[in-house]
């Protein structure tokens, strides 16, 4: 149990360490969907196996052993885990997941006052919604068939007619692909792993640079689409009209950086990088399963003996 432990570990360092380069290396689209099944499957294996342990650890008590007609003795013979270490995981396990249902709650609550900050400014079945404000904004609220796109009337004024496709082109990119639920699975990922705040970050970035490269392919000029993001940047001086965490602002994540990638060209696959963050993600699902089948291998062979 302690190796399978330090394994994870070591695993989960490595991933918040190579990841985001990793992610820098490919397409997008590409890039963020592997990390969020990353990130999602690095925090998930975390909880799986310090839970283990943590398991293993208090079956070997004795009121506890006898619910599961364990015998304690053995398991402490088969595995002995200091109670130190049984302490700190059932310490980490409970913070852990403590931490990513107040986000997930937080969030979502976020989301439905935001989401009635925009019915009280227009309901209706509209895919657009301007609304009356000098402020600087455009965000995309989920829904059926790519959700809502609220844009202030401040930023179609100070916009031109190109610029303004750009920005419609990269909203609905991001309704169309469910970007905001990403960024919620891996916010709460991160949550509950917090040595994964590098990938997340690194998410978020690849998850705007996502809706970037479809706005570019929609409008058919990449020089315009970054040429939009540093002037809504530029004129995003005052705070957001509707104040919500879980809304993708086109100008949320590394500005100059986005810009910098529209300038480029556009990227194309790699396949060292891909298969190498594919490999780490299978990693922690497999330490995951191999972690379970342990569990399950001590606890039997502890009941057969009691």
């Amino acid at each position: 149990m302690i190796v399978s432990v330090v394994s994870y570990l070591a695993l989960c360092l490595l991933f918040a360490a190579a990841a985001p380069g990793l992610v820098e290396r490919m397409p997008p689209a590409l890039g963020a969907r592997l990390m969020g099944f990353g990130l999602v499957a690095m925090a998930g294996a975390g909880v799986f196996v310090l839970s283990s342990a943590a398991f293993v650890w208090l079956a070997q008590r004795p009121r506890i052993a006898r619910l599961g007609a364990w015998s304690p003795t053995k398991l402490r013979a088969s595995d002995p885990i200091p109670p130190s270490v049984g302490v700190a995981c059932v310490v980490v396990v409970c913070c852990c997941v403590a931490a990513a249902a107040v986000l997930l709650t937080r969030r979502l609550r976020s989301l439905g006052r935001v989401r009635a900050a925009v019915d009280r400014c227009g309901r209706g079945s509209r895919r657009v919604l301007v609304i009356r404000d000098s402020r600087v904004e455009a965000f995309t609220m989920p829904g059926r068939r790519g959700g809502r796109i609220v844009v202030s009337s401040g930023l179609l004024d100070a916009l031109s007619s190109p610029e303004r496709r750009a920005v419609f082109a990269h909203e609905r990119s991001h309704g169309r692909h469910g970007h905001l639920w990403w960024a919620l699975a891996s916010d709460v990922a991160v949550a509950a792993n917090p040595l994964l705040r590098g990938p997340g970050r690194a998410m978020s970035h690849a998850i705007e640079r996502w809706a970037d490269e479809d706005a570019a392919r929609e409008v058919g000029d990449r020089r315009l689409v970054a040429r939009t993001l540093a002037r809504a940047a530029l004129l995003r001086k005052h705070g957001s009209i509707v104040a919500g965490e879980l809304v993708l602002h086109a100008t949320a994540s590394n500005v100059p950086e986005r810009v910098r990638a529209m300038l480029a060209p556009q990227p194309r696959r790699n396949v060292v990088a891909t298969v190498a963050l594919g490999l780490m993600v299978l990693a922690a699902i497999v330490a995951a399963v191999i972690m379970q089948r342990s569990a399950d291998g001590l606890l039997d062979t502890a009941q057969a003996v009691s």
